[in-house]
């Protein structure tokens, strides 16, 4: 697929029915039949066995299908009814064939719209929107958006499928942080190695990006009908029709007669491929992530064997001194003081503050009109000792 690059808000319609589906649980559609304002929604797997086994009974399976897609009835909340479907499919045996096959068309729609949804799931994954979703409903399964009952549905595929994909990114999100403080401890150690290391992380990186751009463009060139499931240019560019789906309404109808009966259609499968890829992908992560720690701990404890290597000690004759310190420049001195750790302050002290000079001399002019220190002139004076007769 040679197509320009696409951009988040080119590929934002796409994802109204996805969104829906991972927030609410269900799509929806308002319907007026004989002044009764109701609203029909679409089904998913908690739906269908009850389904199947009313189905077995007396075979209409469009009909219980229909009766339990009513969810509103004139603002009343059907959700929270057990048994309301059963009531609503005896309400459609009395009504005529033709309101029944209206509001079956609409099941119909519902049902191709999921399906249609189904193939951009991964694509809605990849989106940044997407990963700023999960985050703001506090990292766990949405619970539809507080209507009462919808929780007594169960998780659709899709919600299903969203979820798993973001607790595995938070799950690499936390490999990799742990990833790169061990990169950045070993790096004091081993810079080189780690170096190398850091090259082939941003190579991983950079063609994990372009994979998911890659779908994303799918996503968005399949809805045009550019290419095909697999990506394929085609060579017709029939913009505005939407491949492999059923294009009747017979069609699409025995994809739904299908489903009810547990048979996987190409939707379910796309599905199911995406599941076993996150499944996949993040089991090789992981492995991958155990590979590279156990790398990283062979340099680290490589560079600290060198570190802790004995060092060969090289013994010197006197004669063999004296030349050593004979060819060292003027000046330079044999020995020096090494403070600990480094530390300035220690050196500062010592240099200015320990030999603490004395107090200032007083000090007299000598009889050459000099200055000198007081106890020195004092020291050097002679003092005459006379005797008591020299006195008088």
């Amino acid at each position: 697929m040679d197509f320009p690059a696409t951009t988040a808000e080119q590929r934002s319609p796409l994802y109204k029915d996805v969104e829906e589906l991972v927030m609410v649980g269900f799509l929806s559609h308002p319907v007026e039949v004989n002044g009764k304002h109701l609203a029909l929604r679409s089904l998913s797997e908690g739906d269908l066995y009850l389904m199947r086994q009313r189905a077995k009974v007396d075979g209409s399976w469009d009909l219980w299908t229909v009766a339990a897609s009513v969810w509103l009835l004139d603002g009343h909340n059907l959700l929270l009814e057990p048994h309301a479907s059963s009531q609503v499919a005896s309400v459609l045996r009395s009504m005529p064939k033709s309101a029944v096959e209206a509001l079956g068309s609409v099941t119909l729609g519902l049902f191709r719209r999921v399906g249609r949804a189904r193939f951009y799931v991964e694509a809605f994954c990849y989106e940044n929107a997407s990963r700023y979703l999960w985050r703001s409903i506090g990292r766990r399964p949405p619970t539809g958006i507080g209507i009462p009952g919808a929780e007594k549905i169960g998780m659709n595929d899709i919600r299903g499928t969203w979820v798993a994909y973001n607790q595995a990114e938070d799950d690499r999100s936390r490999m990799d942080s742990v990833w790169e403080a061990a990169k950045l401890i070993t790096s004091s150690q081993a810079p080189k190695a780690v170096s190398k290391i850091d090259q082939k992380d941003v190579q991983r990186r950079r063609d994990e990006k372009a994979r998911r751009q890659r779908t994303m463009d799918h996503a968005y060139y399949y809805s045009k009908g550019l290419v095909d499931k697999k990506g394929l240019q085609l060579a017709s560019g029939g913009v505005g029709t939407q491949i492999h789906s059923a294009h009747t309404e017979e069609e699409l109808a025995d994809e739904m007669r299908r489903w009810v009966a547990g048979e996987e259609d190409w939707h379910d499968r796309v599905v199911s491929a995406y599941k076993k890829r996150v499944i996949g992908r993040f089991e090789e992560q992981k492995r991958q992530h155990a590979e590279r720690m156990a790398a990283l701990q062979r340099v680290s404890e490589e560079r600290q064997a060198e570190d802790i290597a004995p060092v060969p000690l090289v013994g010197y004759t006197q004669e063999q001194l004296q030349q050593i310190l004979a060819k060292r420049p003027h000046g330079v001195r044999g020995t020096r003081r090494i403070y600990p750790d480094q530390d300035p302050r220690q050196y500062l002290y010592d240099r200015y503050l320990k030999n603490e000079p004395g107090a200032p001399q007083q000090m007299v002019v000598d009889e050459e009109g000099g200055l000198s220190p007081l106890d020195a002139e004092i020291a050097q004076r002679q003092v005459p000792f006379r005797s008591g007769s020299e006195r008088r």
